[in-house]
């Protein structure tokens, strides 16, 4: 019975931790936002590495391109992770003075992104997926945004919100994402970071180079944002026109495996508050489990179990709001009332997974 009470303590602990930790998150989002200071305009190099993006290629090419055109000290670099769709040869017709595209030298996305920083002649990287869609405005917005002369910058990126239950529940999934993401990076603590969309100096990226564990397939990103210092420049962009959004993952089997991915490299970070506030997250899923089968098996009513779940998904979808509102988008409650229902399952058993699958990338198994 002691061990049922220390349970119990503890995850009312980590809950009370939660929800301190989320009010402070939707206090963060309801601040202003910055605005662009006076200074002078940086060169930017985009770097885009792709494998077997051929589809994407003719379709999000195109949109980039035309973004370019009347821009000045920018310019697209793509590598070519060994693509065996000829995605290759969309990208060379498009090749001008501004447009470059080289065949990977190593295998691997990681690899490929630091070929790329390596080449580019901007003291601007931005790192992006060959399937992001990007707003129009986009590249002027981030060309404003190197006047905050930030050594590291969060990109904002959303899934697009497609029609079907599946879609529409990873687009919510993604808010949550997104939230958490800004709001943290906010109050000077980030959480996690995506390198499909991505900005940071090519100094701070030679820098720390030595620090992306080049053994581990990906988690580049989550790497370099480790190795923030006090001393170097960090921002997380709320600027609508740098909103950019990805198409969902088409089945169950394929996002599982994406989020094992993620899920599998958080064991190579190095931050004791990522790992501990992974840790909350991943107890207050168990503490789901636990007050259920507490309310199966003893006399404990279910009165904990339906309060505790109320509580955590009214803020929850606080803070969904909140972040949507900056972008002005919308998203439905009905789905984020499904999700927390969801999640328990999915946030438990993603992290458990990922200890024991290895799973493909592009054709590749990944090391993880």
């Amino acid at each position: 019975m002691y061990v049922v009470y220390f349970l119990f303590g503890l995850i009312a602990f980590v809950f009370l931790y939660y929800l301190i930790k989320v009010v402070s998150w939707i206090r963060q989002w309801k601040k202003d936002q910055i605005q662009w200071p006076e200074g002078d305009i940086q060169g930017v190099s985009i770097v885009i590495p792709f494998r077997n993006e051929k589809e994407n290629l003719i379709v999000y090419l195109p949109q980039l391109v035309k973004q370019l055109k009347g821009f000045q000290d920018v310019e697209l670099i793509f590598i070519n992770d060994h693509s065996t769709d000829g995605g290759e040869e969309v990208v060379r017709r498009e090749v001008d003075a501004q447009i470059h595209c080289y065949d990977a030298r190593y295998d691997g996305k990681k690899r490929a992104v630091q070929q790329g920083v390596s080449i580019a002649k901007y003291p601007y990287i931005v790192t992006l997926d060959a399937d992001i869609e990007l707003p129009m405005g986009w590249l002027e917005a981030i060309l404003q945004a190197t006047r905050l002369n930030v050594d590291f910058g969060i990109l904002p990126l959303m899934v697009k919100p497609l029609s079907g239950f599946f879609a529409q529940l990873q687009y919510v999934e993604f808010l949550s994402l997104l939230a958490t993401t800004g709001a943290s990076a906010m109050e000077g603590r980030p959480l996690m970071c995506n390198g499909a969309h991505l900005l940071f100096k090519k100094k701070f990226y030679e820098k720390n180079q030595h620090q992306l564990n080049f053994d581990v397939s990906s988690g580049d990103d989550m790497f370099l944002m480790e190795s923030l210092t006090k001393d170097d420049k960090m921002n997380y962009f709320t600027n609508q026109s740098l909103l950019a959004t990805m198409n969902p993952e088409t089945s169950l089997r394929t996002l599982i495996r994406q989020r094992i991915r993620w899920a599998g490299k958080t064991r190579y970070l190095r931050s004791g508050y990522i790992r501990l506030f992974g840790a909350a997250v991943v107890l207050l899923q168990f503490g789901f489990w636990f007050l259920l089968v507490l309310s199966l098996t003893t006399e404990c009513s279910f009165g904990f179990l339906i309060v505790f779940f109320l509580i955590k998904m009214f803020f929850d979808l606080w803070l969904l709001q909140v972040a949507a509102t900056r972008f002005n988008i919308t998203f439905s409650t009905s789905y984020g009332v499904l999700l927390s229902l969801v999640y328990p399952i999915y946030a438990f058993l993603i992290p458990l997974l990922s200890l024991f699958v290895t799973p493909q990338w592009k054709g590749r198994k990944i090391s993880v």
